[in-house]
């Protein structure tokens, strides 16, 4: 298998791996809101303010992830394919790399939201409401980040096959 076959396997891996950490994500969010959490803590001696913080935790870890895979991934494949694939490739490419910076800035919302949830119980309500707000974003946020990877894998797909023949 050559280097550049290998770096698109590498990619793709972490695609799934990124995947797990919205997993993981979602669970927190799912906590946030459950009637459990509310009266006993989560289960795990966590009441609704350490699930919070749980919760605004990954979304950085999944910041830093996500920003060093973007970074990895258009710095090597765009070698790749200005070495060994063609500009019909690159310019299937060039538009996933640019929803990038969309992502990102859709992330960073997302983190700005979760720290602006009131921690405090004086605002039980708006509390409540915002953890709403931020299980539906992060569902959304999930569909589109899903829904991008999906279009990668298409093209990574096509690059890896070329790359395969030469």
């Amino acid at each position: 298998m050559n280097e550049a076959v290998r770096l698109i396997d590498e990619i793709q891996a972490e695609h799934g791996l990124i995947h797990e950490e919205f997993e993981t994500l979602a669970r927190a969010a799912a906590q946030l809101d459950s009637d459990e959490v509310k009266k006993h803590g989560s289960g795990s001696n966590e009441g609704p303010l350490e699930l919070l913080r749980r919760l605004q935790a990954q979304l950085d870890i999944i910041d830093e992830t996500l920003k060093a895979h973007f970074a990895r991934e258009k710095v090597a494949l765009e070698n790749v394919v200005r070495l060994e694939g063609n500009s019909e490739e690159f310019q299937a490419l060039n538009p996933l790399w640019l929803e990038h910076d969309d992502i990102l800035e859709d992330l960073s919302t997302l983190r700005k939201s979760a720290r602006d949830i009131p921690s405090d119980d004086v605002q039980v309500n708006v509390r409540k409401a915002a953890e709403q707000d931020m299980k539906e974003a992060i569902q959304s946020f999930s569909i589109k980040l899903a829904g991008h990877a999906k279009r990668e894998g298409a093209v990574f797909s096509k690059l890896r096959s070329h790359l395969e023949v030469k």
